[in-house]
């Protein structure tokens, strides 16, 4: 299989499992894959991809459209340490979230944002901290996977 059908065989796996899982966490404000492509494609709003940085390279950045360009801006909520002695990975909150954020975004609070990662867990976490700071309009794909 060529690397490129492999990486769109993973992402469409990813944004399947978005749009078709099942259960709900609640957020913030939660929207559908097909809002967020709405908004975004339309300029009403920006992306923040909140995977590792090693999920991002081996999965790839999600695109409007099959070998298009990026669109979501990589600010990583964990950030990989490595591997522990019994296998499992070693991820740390990163503590320059809150500082790329702002340095991405600048002072405009009001900029909608939607936040995306694997399975939604870290991209709930990452709006409520962005809540916190005092950004008024987040949101997170509605992603049902957190609850398997």
């Amino acid at each position: 299989m060529k690397r490129m059908d492999f990486f769109f065989l993973i992402l469409s796996f990813i944004l399947l499992g978005i749009i078709l899982s099942l259960g709900r966490i609640e957020a913030y404000d939660l929207i559908t894959a097909q809002e967020a492509y709405d908004m975004i494609s339309s300029g009403q709003a920006l992306m923040i991809d909140v995977r590792t940085l090693e999920e991002y390279l081996f999965v790839g950045s999600p695109a409007l459209e099959a070998g298009g360009d990026p669109i979501a801006y990589l600010i990583s909520w964990k950030v990989f340490k490595g591997m522990n002695e019994d296998g499992t990975k070693n991820l740390i909150d990163n503590p320059d979230f809150d500082a790329l954020v702002e340095q991405t975004f600048g002072h405009d609070k009001d900029q909608p944002l939607i936040l995306m990662c694997g399975c939604g867990i870290r991209s709930t976490f990452a709006a409520e901290r962005l809540e916190s700071l005092g950004y008024s309009e987040v949101y997170e794909i509605d992603n049902h996977m957190k609850e398997s």
